[in-house]
Formats: C-alpha cells, sequence, structure tokens
C-alpha cells in the first residue's frame, strides 16, 4: 500500500474534518481546524501535512501519542500554518475488526499551546474497486453521466481522483479527496461538460482514481465527448460595416444539428470587441454584437477578417468581413455617448438625434446645435432598433421578443408588445401599423 500512503499523505484531503478544542488554543481568533492523519498498518512510513489556521510558523513538540504511532519528526517548525509528520503505525490488536479507529496527537505549539491533531486508524481488510473503464458522454443524455464505483470485497475501500480531463466537471465528488466505501458499497460517480472548456471537435480523456484495493492501486476510466453534429446556420452576409459613424452592429447565426454548436469568435483588432467572443449554442439562435470603438480606430478605410471558428464540420472557420473609416479631421464634433449605440435617426427640423443604446438601455433625444442630451428614457429590455411616426408623436422600439411604444409627448413607455422574435429593424407602416423584420422575415402586429 505504499503508492496509496504516498498519495494520501501528501495530496489528499480527508472527506470529512476534525476540530481543534478552544482549550488548546490561546487566541480566539484561531480557526479550530486541522486535517487528520489517515494511516494504516498496512502503509509504510510517510510524511503526512498537517494544517491548522492560525498558527503562523510556530516551532513545535510532539508531547502525547497513541502507542501503535511511531512518529520519526518528534519536533519541527508550521510554516504558513502547516507543518509535516513523518508516520508509521503498527498493527494494534484492539483495533483488528476491519473499520475505522480514532486517536489524537497533542502537539505543544510555541507561544501559542497545545494542539491536537487526529489520527484516523484504518483497518482495511480486502477491499474490491469495481467501476466500468470506458464512458460515453453524448448530447442524447445533456452530456451528463453517471459512473458507478463499487467495492465488492471484505473490507474498506479508500478512493479519490487524482486527475482528470480540464473539459469534465465532477459534480457529487471533489478531486483529492479521499472517499470511504465499505463492503458492498455503492458511489455514484457523477461526470459532465465543463462548458467554460470550448472543444471544437470530439475528443477522449482519461480519468484516475487512486484506490486501496491492492490489485487495482490506480484506475483508468476512459472517457469519450460526443459533441453530435451540429449544424452552423446565418442568413446575414460575411461582411460587418460601421461605416463613418456607427459603433454598433450584430450578427446572428443559429444551430440546426443535432447536438452543441461549440463557437469562438478569433481575430478582432484593437479597435473591434463583440459581446461574447465563445459559447455552446443548442438548438437557439445568438445574436452578437459587434462594437467600434472609434477613439482608438486609424483614419481611412480599415477592413480586417475575423473568423467565427465551430465544431460543425462543414464550416469549422466562417470568415467575417468587418469594415470601417476612421475620420478624426474634426475632433471637436465627436460626441461621447455612454452606452453602445443599436440604432439612430436625424429630425431635421428640430436638429434633434434620436439613438437607442443598451448598457445601459436608453431611448435617447440628442441636440446637435447645443451637443447635450435633452431627453432620456431608461428602457426594461436592451433595444435593437426603432422608428419614429412622421408626425412626431410616437415611436417603436425593437428589443429582443418585445416592442415598446413611446409616446413622445412625455417620452414615456406607454406599451410593450411581446413577439416572438428577435427584432432586426422595425418601421412605421399606414393606418399606425408597423412592421418589424425578424432575420429575412417580415411580421405585422
Amino acid at each position: 500500500m505504499k503508492s496509496f500512503s504516498q498519495y494520501i499523505g501528501i495530496f489528499a484531503i480527508f472527506s470529512f474534518i476534525f476540530s481543534c478544542s478552544n482549550d488548546f488554543l490561546q487566541e480566539e481568533s484561531f480557526i479550530d481546524e486541522t486535517t487528520p492523519i489517515v494511516i494504516s498498518p498496512n502503509w509504510e512510513a510517510n510524511n503526512y501535512s498537517i494544517y491548522c489556521q492560525g498558527v503562523g510558523s510556530s516551532k513545535f513538540t510532539v508531547i502525547q501519542a497513541p502507542s501503535w504511532l511511531v512518529i520519526s519528526t518528534p519536533s519541527g517548525q508550521f510554516i504558513d500554518n502547516t507543518t509535516i509528520l513523518n508516520c508509521k503505525a503498527n498493527t494494534y490488536g484492539d483495533f483488528s475488526e476491519i473499520g475505522i479507529y480514532y486517536s489524537f496527537i497533542t502537539l505543544s505549539v510555541e507561544g501559542i499551546g497545545n494542539l491536537a491533531v487526529p489520527v484516523v486508524y484504518i483497518t482495511e481488510g480486502n477491499p474490491v474497486f469495481e467501476a466500468a473503464t470506458l464512458a460515453t458522454l453524448d448530447p442524447n443524455n445533456g452530456h451528463m453521466l453517471w459512473l458507478p464505483i463499487n467495492n465488492t470485497g471484505n473490507g474498506i475501500l479508500l478512493w479519490y481522483v487524482a486527475q482528470y480531463p480540464e473539459w469534465l466537471t465532477l459534480n457529487t465528488i471533489e478531486d483529492s479527496i479521499v472517499y470511504i466505501l465499505p463492503s458492498n458499497g455503492r458511489d455514484n460517480f457523477h461526470i459532465s461538460y465543463n462548458t467554460d472548456v470550448l472543444l471544437l471537435e470530439n475528443t477522449t480523456g482519461k480519468i484516475v482514481l487512486i484506490t486501496n484495493d491492492i490489485h487495482n492501486p490506480a484506475v483508468e476510466i476512459t472517457v469519450q465527448m460526443d459533441l453530435g453534429t451540429p449544424v452552423f446556420i446565418s442568413w446575414q452576409s460575411g461582411t460587418i460595416d460601421f461605416g463613418r459613424t456607427e459603433t454598433a452592429r450584430q450578427y446572428s447565426f443559429s444551430n440546426q444539428g443535432n447536438g452543441p454548436l461549440v463557437w469562438k469568435i478569433e481575430g478582432c483588432p484593437e479597435w473591434l470587441s463583440v459581446s461574447e467572443s465563445s459559447g455552446i449554442l443548442q438548438n437557439y439562435q445568438k445574436l452578437l454584437t459587434f462594437t467600434c470603438h472609434r477613439e482608438l480606430l486609424p483614419s481611412g478605410e480599415n477592413e480586417v477578417t475575423i473568423y467565427l471558428k465551430t465544431n460543425d464540420k462543414n464550416n469549422p472557420s466562417v470568415p467575417i468581413t468587418v469594415t470601417a473609416r476612421g475620420n478624426v479631421t474634426n475632433p471637436e464634433n465627436i460626441k461621447e455617448i455612454q452606452g453602445n449605440i443599436t440604432d439612430a435617426c436625424m429630425d431635421k427640423k428640430t436638429d434633434i438625434l434620436y439613438l437607442t443604446t443598451n448598457q445601459p438601455n436608453r431611448f435617447v433625444a440628442f441636440d446637435t446645435k447645443t451637443k447635450a442630451v435633452v431627453r432620456e428614457l431608461s428602457l426594461n429590455h436592451a433595444p435593437t432598433c426603432f422608428s419614429i411616426s412622421e408626425d412626431n408623436r410616437k415611436a417603436v422600439i425593437g428589443h429582443g421578443g418585445y416592442i415598446s411604444s413611446v409616446d413622445m409627448e412625455n417620452f414615456s413607455v406607454s406599451k410593450i408588445v411581446e413577439v416572438d422574435y428577435n427584432l432586426f429593424d422595425i418601421e412605421w407602416g399606414d393606418d399606425d401599423w408597423c412592421c418589424y423584420t425578424p432575420g429575412q422575415e417580415v411580421q405585422h402586429y
């Protein structure tokens, strides 16, 4: 059992923590928790890490220990609340039955007092580890999987996870935490795909479990990741044009396949940012907002090709050409507006520029003569587009799934209508009707 004792002594923390009584500490500010020594007479001598919050870098001496415990380091020093004891457990007749037994080591800590360190003596018996050696995560079960672990032997099984791929999440256990399984016991080991790690192709990895089964001290479980057959679809052209003045443009795409679409944006210059640069899309639509930071935009015509990488085998790299014209001829005519501008229109009769922004969500009236915001309306939802009636008495604002009707005289929202689409454009029609555009479809209300 040398290999398991080395792992447990250096890396592992037992699945339950013992408390040091306040009687052993002179300062109430100390947290009364210390890690235990977990030991078996079947294991060779090993270094065990001892941690107790509040002892700092104090020196210590072992003043009391169980008769069956051999300690090769009777004194030493804590460094940052941690020290090492080298120990070996001898067989103890009173602990001959298969089970877990508890005792304490007493340390005299310089300047603090006595500190009790729990010792867990385990009579292991003959545990037998059993688990599947191959597991497959696929999109049809939500990328979650239960792996049963069984102890079919006559003894106490100790096990923990020593290694696993970064694209996996351990949902019901923690890595490097030792778990106990009695004879004929069963644990359910729940794993899932870690959505924080983007995989642009199927992959295979290994989970390594360390056990005290003498025939299976290190168990490897091969995990296969099946991302299915996602299909990237975008009805938009592969060009985003900011022109001379625009600062925000939107780009949408969807997944119409069987399996999650993993995507990420690469190649943005410093003057271009995107609302989200990567993600995982199920069978839905994704709307991205690209922002042109004109203060960073070089003069003249600017054109760059960025790439939308996906795990769709037919569209692994989708090019998007982004163009913008930088103009710093008259910087005094440039006015900074808080938020990302999503739509704008000019009333030439009043010289009022109306615009919508997100982050924050607002409808704004800007006087181009005085170069000041004269009216401002906070919105409940992020705006994507708007239109003002010809008599300038009403406005409609499009959002992701909503339309807000605005009374221009009071500059207030008079009505909110829920729709089934994300709105990309909206215009007034005849008889106070309005038309809005989701993708390439035109709907009315």
